[in-house]
C-alpha cells in the first residue's frame, strides 16, 4: 500500500491510472491483479497528501534565486573578494558576459533606472539609494528652447555675416556662482563675453557683456587662471595671448611654437603657470611673471610683455623609429599633439595624447632640466587602447577631474583611467551608437561637481552620461543622453565642437554659427 511518506509525484500518477474508478482502492502493482478479480475484498486505503516542499527565497535587487549558503560562502566571487580584488580581477569582471560571475557588490553597484528602482521597493526590497540613476531625470529634462538661449556672432570680415564660434569655456569663479558668464573664442580671432543667466534674471536685454579682438587668425583654446584674473588665448598664428579678465587688457604674448596652438591647460596650484600643445609636436610650460631673456635694452612699460617658455618638450609624441625618419626635405616628422591637461591632485603632473595613437603620456617636469629638454622621458604611458587591426586612432580631447582622466578618441569612445594608475588600460569606456568623433576639434566637459560628462559629435548632437555610478563601480557606458543642437541642409550635419558646463547650464557650439545654452525644464 502507499504510504504517506510516498513521493508526491509518484502518487499523482497513480491518481491518474485510477481517476475513471472513484471509489476502487488504491493498491500496489503486486496486489493489482487479486484487486481487480475480487473488488468485494479490497479496503479503502485513505491517501495523505505528501508534505509540500519549503522552498525559502532570499531578496536580491537583481533577482531572485534559492537562497545557498554555502554556495555564496564557496563562491569565487563574493562581497569579501570584491572589495579586495586586483585590477586583472576587475578587468575581467568588466568584461564577463555570465551574470553569476558578478559579485553582489558591483551588481548594487550598477546604476538603476527609476524603473526598476520602484519595483524593487514595491516588492518588498530595499535597493542602493545611492546607484539611482539620475540622469533619467536631470539630463533628459534639459531644454533649448528659449530665442535668447541661441547666440550667434557678427563677422568682421566683410565676405560673410557672422563668425563661427570655436570654442567655448565658462569663467571658474561664475561657473557656481548662479551668474555664469560664457567667453566664446571664434575663427576670425575675436573673444566674446557672454551672460549665460536665464532671461528673467538678466539685469539688461543684452546677452552680449564683452567684446575684443584678440588675434588675426582663429582661436583654437582659451583657459582662464585658477582665480580667474587671467586668461590665456591660442591661435593659429602660433602666438598665446594673455588677457586681464576685468580690463581686458592684453599683458603678455608667448612666443616659441612653430606650428598652430592647439591646446591650454592652466595649474591647478598656480594663477601665473600654464602649458600649451602645438601642431609642432611641442609641449611647452610657460610662467606669466616671466620675461623674455632677448629684450633689447630699451624696456617697453606700456606693452604687452614677451614671454618666453620655462620649459620645453620636443617631439613628445613621436615613436623610437619616428624620431629617426627624415621626410623628403630633411626634417624630422613630427605628431602633433592635440590635448593636454594638469593633473589636479599634483602641480607637477602633466598629461598630453596626440594625433599618431590613443597613447596618453604623463610628464613629470620637476625631472626636466633647462628650458629645452629634448631628452625629457615620459614617468608613464598608457597602452593604445584604440588600435584595431593595426590602424591606431589619435585623441582628440583629455579631460581630469580629481581621481579620473578622460581620453575622448576619433574611434568615438571615451576610456576612463584612474589618475594613480596610467599603466593600464582603460577601466571605463563611454559610448552610444550614434557618437561620431572624426576630427580633432570635438571636445569635452566635466560639470563642476564631476557628476555629469558631456562631448560634442560631427552630427550635430550633444552627448552626455552621468559618469558618477561608473566611477564609483568602474563599469561602462554604452547610451547616453543626447541633445540635438543642429541639422544641416540636405540631411548633412553641423559637427558639434566645443561644450562647457556651469552649475545648471551647459552651453554647446557648433558650425552653424551657433552657440546654444541648455537648461533644465521644470
Amino acid at each position: 500500500m502507499i504510504n504517506s511518506g510516498t513521493n508526491s509525484t509518484q502518487t499523482r500518477g497513480l491518481r491518474e491510472h485510477t481517476s475513471n474508478i472513484p471509489s476502487s482502492p488504491i493498491s500496489t502493482a503486486a496486489d493489482k491483479d487479486s484487486s481487480s478479480s475480487s473488488p468485494s475484498t479490497s479496503q479503502n486505503v485513505r491517501v495523505n497528501p505528501a508534505p509540500k516542499v519549503k522552498i525559502k527565497l532570499a531578496f536580491d535587487p537583481h533577482f531572485f534565486a534559492p537562497k545557498d549558503t554555502k554556495k555564496r560562502k564557496n563562491s569565487a566571487i563574493d562581497e569579501e573578494s570584491a572589495t579586495s580584488a586586483s585590477t586583472s580581477r576587475i578587468s575581467s569582471i568588466d568584461n564577463a558576459s555570465d551574470g553569476d560571475e558578478l559579485s553582489y557588490i558591483r551588481r548594487t553597484k550598477a546604476a538603476t533606472s527609476f524603473h526598476s528602482y520602484y519595483k524593487q521597493i514595491r516588492l518588498g526590497g530595499k535597493p542602493n539609494t545611492r546607484a539611482l540613476d539620475m540622469s533619467a531625470i536631470f539630463l533628459r529634462n534639459f531644454r533649448n528652447t528659449c530665442r535668447s538661449d541661441i547666440m550667434t556672432f557678427q563677422s568682421r570680415l566683410s565676405d560673410r555675416t557672422y563668425a563661427p564660434p570655436l570654442t567655448t569655456t565658462f569663467i571658474p569663479s561664475t561657473q557656481t556662482s548662479g551668474a555664469p558668464v560664457l567667453v566664446v573664442g571664434d575663427e576670425e580671432g575675436s573673444v566674446s563675453f557672454l551672460d549665460a543667466q536665464p532671461r528673467a534674471k538678466q539685469r539688461s536685454n543684452r546677452r552680449l557683456v564683452g567684446y575684443l579682438e584678440a588675434h588675426d587668425n582663429a582661436i583654437f583654446d582659451l583657459k582662464f587662471s585658477c582665480d580667474s584674473a587671467q586668461f590665456c588665448t591660442a591661435s593659429a598664428d602660433q602666438e598665446i595671448r594673455i588677457w586681464d579678465t576685468r580690463t581686458q587688457a592684453h599683458v603678455g604674448t608667448c612666443h616659441g611654437h612653430t606650428g598652430s596652438i592647439k591646446a591650454l591647460s592652466w595649474s591647478n596650484f598656480s594663477d601665473s603657470i600654464f602649458a600649451s600643445a602645438a601642431r609642432d609636436g611641442s609641449v611647452r610650460v610657460w610662467d606669466t611673471r616671466t620675461s623674455c631673456q632677448k629684450e633689447s635694452a630699451v624696456i617697453h612699460t606700456d606693452g604687452p610683455r614677451e614671454i618666453d617658455p620655462m620649459l620645453t618638450i620636443d617631439k613628445a609624441h613621436a615613436s623610437a623609429s619616428e624620431l629617426r625618419k627624415r621626410n623628403s626635405i630633411g626634417r624630422s616628422v613630427t605628431r602633433s599633439v592635440t590635448s593636454i591637461a594638469y593633473l589636479q591632485h599634483q602641480d607637477n603632473l602633466l598629461v598630453s595624447a596626440g594625433s599618431a595613437n590613443g597613447s596618453v603620456k604623463l610628464w613629470d617636469i620637476r625631472t626636466a632640466s633647462g628650458k629645452s629638454s629634448k631628452s625629457v622621458k615620459p614617468a608613464s604611458e598608457t597602452p593604445d587602447m584604440t588600435e584595431n587591426n593595426g590602424r591606431p586612432h589619435g585623441v582628440s580631447h583629455l579631460a581630469a577631474d580629481g581621481s579620473w582622466l578622460w581620453t575622448l578618441c576619433t574611434n568615438s569612445i571615451i576610456y576612463g583611467y584612474p589618475t594613480n594608475n596610467l599603466t593600464s588600460e582603460a577601466r571605463i569606456q563611454l559610448k552610444d551608437d550614434e557618437l561620431t568623433c572624426a576630427s580633432f576639434w570635438v571636445r569635452m566637459a566635466l560639470s563642476p561637481d564631476s557628476r555629469y560628462l558631456s562631448c560634442g559629435s560631427k552630427n550635430g548632437t550633444v552627448f552626455s552620461w552621468d559618469i558618477s555610478n561608473s566611477k564609483r563601480a568602474q563599469q561602462s557606458q554604452d547610451k547616453a543622453v543626447k541633445l540635438f543642437h543642429s541639422k544641416g541642409t540636405n540631411g548633412t550635419s553641423n559637427e558639434v565642437g566645443s561644450v562647457d558646463w556651469a552649475d545648471d547650464v551647459l552651453a554647446s557650439c557648433s558650425d552653424d554659427m551657433s552657440v546654444r545654452f541648455w537648461r533644465p525644464q521644470p
